[in-house]
């Protein structure tokens, strides 16, 4: 993940039409998650766009009158910063799964889980340093602020072996030892050993 390596401050500086459909790759740790706005939102079932009470349904931007009832989906707004400078990098979803390990739904409607007060497992990635591929964030910028979204991560911990323990644990601090979260943690650590120490996820 080396193409179109900026660091953050050369991000900032781009001329919106040098970021329009171009992605870009910068190196950073992440210092901290605002959660101002939470940590998830309430996603449409099919689309996984913001959703809104309807009645007695819900309404979806993008799909229209939505039967189903919405379902809890990451939205972190991460604080990244490098030798340059810091800016808020947005993760949705799967990709914020694949780094935290535990689906947003078990960490939503978990005992005395509030989605303005980050969870342990989620706490334990700040620190940690990461290559971010990014895309610019049409809906939220301006001439005047630049709102990124990543679509990739490459970690690039040596002690990611050690991490991940720290992640098992805060699980099942978090729920107890149940077969779920067991399996979960098994099947981390497979692909883990298949692939080495530096992990590539994308989201989907």
């Amino acid at each position: 993940m080396t193409k179109n390596r900026r660091t953050i401050a050369e991000l900032l500086q781009l001329n919106m039409p040098d970021l329009e459909d171009i992605k870009y790759t910068c190196e950073g740790k992440l210092t901290a998650i605002d959660t101002t706005y939470g940590w998830w939102y309430k996603a449409c079932y099919d689309c996984k766009g913001a959703v809104k009470a309807y009645g007695d349904t819900f309404w979806c931007a993008r799909c229209g009158k939505n039967d189903w009832s919405p379902v809890p989906w990451y939205k972190l707004n991460v604080i990244v910063e490098d030798e340059s400078i810091s800016t808020n990098f947005i993760i949705f979803g799967k990709l914020a799964q694949n780094i935290i390990r535990v689906p947003t739904q078990q960490l939503a409607v978990a005992n005395n889980s509030d989605k303005f007060l980050l969870p342990p497992i989620i706490k334990s990635i700040i620190g940690q340093t990461y290559i971010f591929e990014v895309s610019i964030n049409s809906l939220k910028s301006n001439l005047d602020a630049r709102s990124f979204k990543v679509s990739k991560f490459l970690s690039t911990g040596l002690d990611i072996n050690g991490k991940y323990k720290e992640h098992q644990k805060d699980v099942q601090s978090i729920y107890g030892e149940t077969d779920e979260i067991t399996i979960a943690c098994e099947s981390q650590t497979v692909i883990h050993d298949e692939m080495g120490s530096n992990i590539m996820l994308q989201s989907t």
